[in-house]
């Protein structure tokens, strides 16, 4: 599964949306977009180390919450990365760490 931010200025995703929906007209895998909304956004400690976990294995990202502002919303993709199998929305619903990122109201739409 792949999640991107997306904000109110380009529509919370919609087009991306429906450009993904209309790609088996064109002979194109869907990756099955859908967009979520939850109540927390990541955001990296050091912005100038480019990975998300800093070389001694401690994480270089934050969970800021955003359930007091509505929340954010993310699009969710299937990942088609190297013809693996790909684990669905539904199998990772309900594994989020207890404490951590409290789970958003599911799908927006």
């Amino acid at each position: 599964v792949v999640l991107k931010e997306t904000s109110y200025a380009n529509g919370f995703g919609l087009s991306q949306q429906r450009v993904d929906r209309m790609k088996p007209l064109f002979g194109i895998n869907a990756m099955d977009t859908r967009r979520v909304r939850l109540n927390a956004s990541l955001r990296k400690i050091n912005a100038s180390n480019k990975s998300w976990v800093f070389s001694d294995g401690t994480p270089n990202w934050e969970a800021t919450q955003t359930a007091q502002s509505g929340g954010t919303v993310y699009l969710v993709f299937r990942d088609y990365a190297n013809g693996a199998p790909v684990t669905t929305l539904s199998q990772l619903e309900g594994t989020v760490k207890r404490n951590k990122v409290k789970p958003g109201g599911g799908p927006m739409y």
